[in-house]
């Protein structure tokens, strides 16, 4: 039988509703560049504020003029 009252995953919760996580903070480690800078992309885009750490300090800045002030 079928639950009636189950949840929606976080992840279809996220998907229909893409500024769930307005006003949250992330630090993201190793997020200039590849799967870190996808995350730090991703989360600019659902209105994150991210704090982009990585040792190419150069990459990091340029992602960060690129995506603005939530950066």
């Amino acid at each position: 039988m079928p639950d009636d009252n189950k949840q929606p995953s976080p992840a279809a919760a996220i998907l229909h509703n893409p500024r769930r996580l307005e006003g949250m903070v992330a630090i993201v480690t190793g997020g200039s560049r590849g799967i870190g800078e996808a995350i730090v992309r991703a989360f600019v885009h659902h209105g994150v504020v991210v704090v982009v750490a990585d040792i190419d300090d150069a990459g990091g800045q340029a992602l960060a003029a690129v995506l603005g002030p939530h950066v």
